[in-house]
């Protein structure tokens, strides 16, 4: 391995190490967001937050062409407060698709006061507990009753975020984390323009750090209707699933970036497909500088940013890259800093290339 690829994966792993420490469930994510438009300032020609928090960062290539919209969320799931018990315990309620089994034990803040999920000690289990549901669930914030909570300056509506920190497994490339869903995303934007600061192509780039992904895309949606690009890329993470029983999972860590051609809730009617264009830019890039990629096609089992994004306005010709993690909105997401580095070589290869970029549906 290069010298080069080792600084890379070192920036990103300092860069995401400081993002996961900031809180900003979905909903709440004020403090995330203006900590990433202070670090955009320093590398973009233009940044602005709207009232929803979407965050915006351009880049002017200098040359004519078109201008592709980069989005990653920067929102994260949670809960929220929904009841202040007597006895000084705090119920609370998922915020986005959560990780039921495993939540108990889990440090947490509520607002910004330092808690822990409860978990019935093993000593008074029967053994049929049954499978965990959020109404299960209460925060211990050190209180005795209802008014020492409120002092902490909680209330119902209070976000519960996870607590923790960025932690190397015995591989220093697989990365331990709350969150990184989807820092891991934005700090690769934020590199991208650094990269690309002094670089002169053909287009223009928007970044959209967008809000509320985890709940209900609404910041995507807001931000493609703000900028109207021509096309789109959602950089997010995917569950990997390589440690099902079995070995069974398709996509696996350390294997390179997946490259989503379909996805989506298809019960929900939410998801969407790649443009044949934007599939074809990402997978040229990729093969032009020997990435190795994972593909995939998993209508039904989630969904990105994407689905908000192709359908505002006219429609946005979009696309997906994303680095596969594991144990997807827990308090503890694994990731391979080599899939991360992958993603960001493969999104400049499509920004340098934006004067190549074939936006037709149909070619004739």
């Amino acid at each position: 391995m290069g010298m080069s690829d080792t600084l890379l994966k070192e920036r990103i792993r300092e860069l995401l190490r400081e993002l996961v420490d900031i809180r900003g469930v979905s909903g709440f994510e004020q403090d995330i967001a203006w900590a990433i438009s202070a670090k955009l300032g320093e590398v973009a020609d233009d940044v602005c937050i709207d009232n929803m928090g979407n965050v915006y960062a351009v880049k002017d290539g200098g040359l004519p062409g078109p201008t592709i919209m980069l989005a990653a969320h920067a929102d994260s799931v949670g809960g929220i407060v929904t009841e202040i018990l007597g006895n000084g315990l705090v119920r609370f309620q998922p915020v986005g698709l959560v990780s039921l089994s495993s939540l108990p034990s889990t440090r947490v803040w509520v607002g910004k006061t330092r808690g822990v999920i409860g978990a019935v000690p093993g000593h008074f289990k029967s053994g049929s507990d049954g499978t965990a549901t959020s109404s299960a669930f209460s925060v211990d914030v050190g209180a005795s009753n209802s008014a020492e909570v409120k002092a902490f300056g909680i209330d119902v509506g209070s976000p519960v975020s996870f607590a923790g920190s960025l932690v190397e497994l015995g591989n220093p490339d697989r990365l331990c984390s709350q969150y990184v869903d989807d820092r891991i995303g934005c700090a690769l934007l934020l590199l991208l323009l650094r990269d690309i600061a002094h670089e002169r192509f053909a287009g223009k780039v928007n970044v959209a750090i967008t809000v509320r992904e985890e709940t209900n895309m609404a910041g995507a949606r807001i931000a493609a209707t703000r900028l109207e690009p021509d096309c789109a890329i959602a950089v997010d993470t995917v569950p990997a699933s390589d440690t099902l029983p079995g070995g069974s999972g398709k996509f696996g860590l350390g294997l390179g970036p997946v490259i989503q051609l379909g996805e989506g809730v298809q019960g929900a009617f939410v998801g969407t497909m790649a443009h044949p264009g934007m599939k074809d830019a990402i997978l040229r890039s990729a093969s032009a500088q020997g990435i190795q990629v994972q593909l995939s096609a998993e209508v039904g089992r989630w969904t990105t940013d994407a689905a908000a994004i192709h359908a505002s306005g006219c429609g946005i010709p979009t696309g997906f890259v994303s680095v596969p993690r594991r144990y997807a909105h827990s308090p503890n997401e694994v990731m391979d800093l080599n899939d991360a580095a992958s993603v960001l070589k493969i999104l400049k290869g499509v920004v340098l290339s934006l004067g190549n970029l074939d936006l037709r549906f149909v070619k004739r």
